[in-house]
């Protein structure tokens, strides 16, 4: 073998052992002497109880790798964002969706909101967006979006619904901007200003909805209550009754739910509520834990982990695959879950696909083409990647409808990985990455130790997926793209 190491990382299932091979983003499988060989090489581990049979073995076997290409020790050069020289006619042509923030007021006060004090970059106010200002922020996303297949515009907040009388106006001038375009639109809300004239706007105008639903009673009212202190809960079901027997197609086509899980629930009890309570029982959740970037304090942080139900997932997650091959019915398994484990899946055959060796210039994969896959227009009408950045820093605006997008800002944070360019190229997990340019935002700049910070969390993640891709192998669980996992 080379003197160098080569660029690889290992990991086992319950049944057997893997290597991943970074170079050619192929996965091999190896016996356990093989294995103990590579472990002993790569990290000095001691005690393998290898025989002199084993390592003559293992040392051929190894060699056989190289000569067909696998175990190369190369690293990447220079990190650089794949789509850099393509920037500039992305944001010109292919803006995917465009989100205007028409209100930064609500009715809730959630306690674990954005707006809700404990984040640096927002509070709530009573400001909304002026209609000039979402019109001419409509005109820049349309002049953006003419090669976009599927173009899509939200409403967003505080709680958008409260600015009812404007998005009516603006789905109209949506209408008469875009005729004869396929377009949808999509509304997220806490659901509780839902009323018979907002449910027949929303069944004529076709809009998509995302309602903010925790859960059944005792989980919800936990953290999504009024300003009075008085959960929500009721409010939503009732109208959530009222709508399905107003337009129950549309409710079943149409609405879905968004659900935050905070370290209070029982993760079991919060399955059985989204299957079973009547009223929401054949709709869509998606689920998420409380946003840890812009927190002003650790204390803060540590009252958000969600470690209590980690038991209780891994069952779900244990049901899900036991339903994919055939053994449970998928009725049994849990939306919340089966929301996550599609996700893995369809991430692996996404990013699986096999090369002959890296890039010299790369990057990792967590960063989207800011200001195309969601552009996000603040009721000031400045320009932010997404809604999950904060609106007060001094590095995520990049733009605004005055002077239309900052291409070098925007591919700054493109590129975000060139902050921790050393890593990032040494790093077996590259391929895998969700970093954000939130976990590398301070305010002020982009911090480097900030965003190593992360990492671990990142790495851990990526192993997780090729192990439960490997499990869908091992017991023959159908993938939509069908990469084999080589036994050299």
């Amino acid at each position: 073998m080379n003197k160098q190491k080569p660029f690889v990382h290992l990991f086992k299932t319950i049944s057997h052992n893997y290597i991943y091979d970074v170079n050619t983003n192929v996965i091999i499988k190896s016996e356990d002497h093989e294995y103990k060989y590579l472990e002993y090489f790569l990290y000095n581990k001691e005690n393998t109880n290898l025989s002199m049979e084993d390592v003559k073995k293992a040392s051929l076997w190894i060699e056989s790798l190289q000569e067909q290409g696998f175990l190369s020790n190369k690293r990447g050069k220079k990190i650089k964002h794949y789509l850099d020289n393509y920037l500039e006619g992305i944001l010109s042509s292919n803006m995917e969706n465009l989100i205007l923030q028409v209100t930064q007021a609500c009715n809730l006060r959630c306690k674990y909101c954005t707006y809700s004090g404990d984040y640096l970059n927002r509070t709530h106010s009573q400001l909304s967006m002026p209609e000039e200002i979402a019109k001419k922020a409509i005109d820049f996303y349309i002049a953006n979006s003419h090669n976009t297949p599927n173009p899509s515009l939200g409403f967003y907040g505080g709680e958008p619904f409260i600015t009812f009388g404007m998005i009516k106006n603006l789905t109209h001038y949506i209408k008469e901007r875009m005729r004869g375009k396929e377009y949808s639109i999509h509304i997220t809300t806490n659901g509780t200003l839902l009323n018979e004239e907002i449910m027949n706007y929303l069944v004529d105008n076709n809009v998509s909805l995302m309602i903010s639903l925790d859960g059944p009673r005792e989980v919800h009212d936990l953290n999504r209550c009024f300003a009075s202190g008085q959960g929500t809960f009721d409010v939503i079901m009732q109208n959530m009754e009222k709508f399905s027997k107003i337009a129950p197609e549309y409710v079943n086509k149409n609405i879905m739910f968004s659900s935050v899980f905070t370290k209070e629930i029982n993760f079991c009890s919060l399955s059985k509520f989204f299957a079973n309570f009547e009223t929401i029982k054949d709709l869509n959740v998606i689920g998420s834990t409380p946003n840890t970037y812009y927190l002003k304090n650790d204390d803060i942080q540590k009252k958000l982990n969600n470690l209590k139900y980690d038991d209780d997932i891994q069952y779900e997650s244990l049901k899900y695959y036991l339903s994919k091959m055939g053994r449970i019915p998928e009725k049994n398994v849990s939306k919340l879950v089966k929301t996550w484990e599609d996700k893995v899946r369809s991430d692996m055959e996404e990013k699986r696909m096999e090369e002959i060796s890296l890039r010299d210039e790369y990057h990792p994969s967590g960063p989207c083409v800011p200001g195309s896959r969601r552009l996000f227009v603040t009721i000031n009408g400045d320009f932010l990647p997404c809604e999950r950045v904060s609106e007060t820093s001094k590095i995520t605006k990049i733009g605004s409808i005055y002077t239309g997008i900052d291409i070098e800002k925007a591919r700054k944070l493109l590129n975000i990985g060139t902050l921790t360019e050393s890593e990032c190229l040494n790093c077996w997990a590259a391929r895998f990455c969700t970093s954000c340019v939130a976990s590398a935002d301070d305010g002020e700049t982009f911090n480097r130790e900030m965003k190593l910070s992360y990492c671990k969390n990142y790495i851990n993640d990526a192993e997780s997926k090729l192990r439960k891709y490997c499990i869908c192998k091992e017991f023959n669980i159908p993938t939509e793209k069908d990469y084999d996992i080589k036994y050299v």
